[in-house]
């Protein structure tokens, strides 16, 4: 069994790897930083805070792709998405247009994210008797879902608190709704990312893929900290992007920036511009 499923990992990895080089290949470098482009206001569909409703019965999920190979891709396609894992079009699209971006503007673009809501990891709290269960191994009403997501945890006895983990990429508002709905478990929450330090988001806007490359805060006023704090870039269907600019951060913010509702409501600190 586990030679099979290593065959099919290989096989897998070659096929994604291919599709993402050859399409690579195919980018048309151009860039624009004119504000009176790309000045139309997308708002925001999706955001840190939105749950995914489909499916309706969460078991109909076919879980058995994530986590996929690319952490990154995965999970700008599961925010700007708003589906309970990354659909694979998205996906494979995402790992292409990373290649390409990365490649051609390596000092604007890079390929870290810190996601706003982890995508494979909750907290659960519990009420006292139903921790009292969970610690005697009493406690049943979650193995159902525990062995579907193939989740391990730990616990924390001072808060009655279990920190699950999840073996795959979710958008875990969903999950953590899932698990409020079992008896004993009286609240769940996420841990806050960091809001310094590199990031990216992603926004579907019909056939173009829209991003946002932020660079992190942590620099020592020296010479660790970048030109530029945001770079953006967006892609077509066809494979052909276009840079649309750079931002310092310490003027008065582009167009291109205010109008990115849509993209920056995924950036860690972006509260704060």
């Amino acid at each position: 069994m586990n030679t099979i499923r290593n065959r099919r990992f290989v096989i897998g990895l070659s096929a994604l790897l291919s599709t993402a080089f050859l399409l690579s290949g195919c980018f048309n470098s151009s860039s624009n930083d004119a504000d009176d482009d790309f000045s139309e206001f997308f708002p925001a569909t999706m955001d840190c805070e939105s749950v995914a409703e489909e499916p309706e019965n969460l078991f109909d999920l076919d879980n058995s792709e994530t986590p996929r190979i690319d952490r990154v891709a995965e999970t700008l396609s599961l925010e700007a998405s708003g589906e309970v894992m990354a659909p694979t079009s998205v996906y494979n699209r995402v790992v292409a247009e990373m290649v390409g971006i990365t490649s051609r503007y390596p000092d604007s673009a890079h390929g870290r994210i810190r996601s706003c809501r982890p995508p494979n990891r909750i907290e659960a709290f519990f009420s006292e008797e139903a921790y009292d269960r969970l610690l005697a191994g009493e406690y049943q009403d979650w193995d159902e879902l525990n062995e579907f997501l193939r989740t391990t945890f730990t616990l924390n006895d001072d808060e009655r608190r279990a920190s699950l983990r999840f073996d795959g990429r979710y958008n875990t508002n969903r999950l953590a709704e899932e698990y409020l709905a079992l008896d004993g478990i009286i609240e769940t929450t996420h841990r806050e990312p960091p809001a310094d330090g590199d990031d990216i988001c992603l926004a579907v806007r019909g056939d173009f893929h829209f991003y946002i490359f932020r660079h992190g805060l942590n620099c020592d006023g020296e010479n660790d900290c970048p030109d530029e704090r945001f770079f953006a870039v967006q892609a077509d269907s066809s494979g052909n992007f276009e840079q649309v600019g750079h931002w310092s951060g310490n003027d008065e913010a582009p167009m291109w920036f205010d109008n990115a509702e849509d993209c920056r409501v995924f950036l860690s600190g972006q509260g704060s511009f």
